[in-house]
């Protein structure tokens, strides 16, 4: 069996905890199939600012990756839920930060917890299509796909192998060995049910949010669309800024051009409402 998981050895894919100075503290969840690493322009920009950042793994993530089909959602929560409590033990102000099912997983937790503000970066909670609706139905009578076959993905397109290099940088796309692998890779749908469940308890969770909310959204993203988005910003009663910038879903990668205005959005926000150092 390819090892997939030997793609995420290095410093970048690791879970990671900076201390700050100014005695707020903020966790950043990433999203599917992300890792740590996602969170790092983020955080790098975030840490003059005093902040102590948390960036954890998900369990079944990164380095975990060839464990992915044993792990859902419960495991997800749990593992941030400790992380979450600490965060608002130890700091003040407590900001909880999630991107794409990293967002939905902070909608469903934020108001177990006195954190003081929620900031969601195009975050996910359905794909919009027919077959969606179907898996709980669908994962028992088909246990596994072939993501690569099913969906036709040319593996010789430009923009596919830069799309399968954010998630996996380390892979060698020229090598048969590893095309064979991707081509025969099998995802377990029930994987995917487990973030259909993530987005859904996050979509229904977010009526509970009272905190004041940052919501980002890239206008060119095609996994999370921006109308969906919208919808979740509607459903939170507390206050909401919601700013769409020009970017796809990798919105907080520094080559996208919409990443100034993500950092400029972050740092408005945290200025609006007196969360940083200078309000400490």
């Amino acid at each position: 069996m390819f090892n997939f998981g030997a793609a995420y050895q290095g410093e970048h894919y690791q879970p990671f905890k900076w201390e700050g100075t100014n005695g707020g503290g903020m966790l950043l969840v990433h999203g599917f199939p992300g890792h740590p690493g996602d969170m790092r322009t983020l955080a790098t920009h975030l840490r003059p600012q005093g902040w102590t950042l948390d960036v954890p793994l998900l369990p079944g993530f990164g380095s975990q990756i060839d464990n992915l089909p044993e792990t859902c959602y419960a495991d997800w929560c749990v593992a941030i839920q400790s992380r979450l409590q600490r965060l608002v033990t130890a700091h003040k102000p407590a900001i909880f930060v999630g991107y794409s099912m990293g967002g939905a997983i902070a909608l469903a937790l934020a108001a177990k917890y006195p954190i003081d503000a929620l900031i969601l970066l195009a975050p996910f909670w359905k794909i919009d299509h027919v077959l969606w609706k179907t898996l709980p139905a669908l994962k028992w009578l088909i246990p596994s796909f072939r993501p690569i076959k099913l969906l036709d993905v040319n593996l010789e397109s430009p923009m596919m192998r830069s799309n399968i290099h954010e998630i996996m940088p380390t892979l060698d796309l020229d090598d048969p060995e590893t095309i064979k692998a991707l081509q025969d890779f099998k995802m377990p749908t029930r994987v995917i049910d487990q973030v259909r469940i993530a987005g859904q308890n996050g979509f229904s969770h977010a009526p509970t949010i009272q905190v004041p909310t940052l919501i980002v959204q890239g206008t060119r993203d095609e996994l999370v669309l921006p109308h969906l988005t919208r919808q979740v910003a509607e459903r939170i009663p507390g206050p909401v800024t919601y700013v769409e910038v020009d970017s796809d879903h990798s919105l907080i990668e520094p080559d996208q051009p919409g990443w100034p205005a993500v950092a400029d959005a972050v740092d408005a926000f945290i200025q609006d409402n007196r969360l940083g150092a200078a309000y400490a």
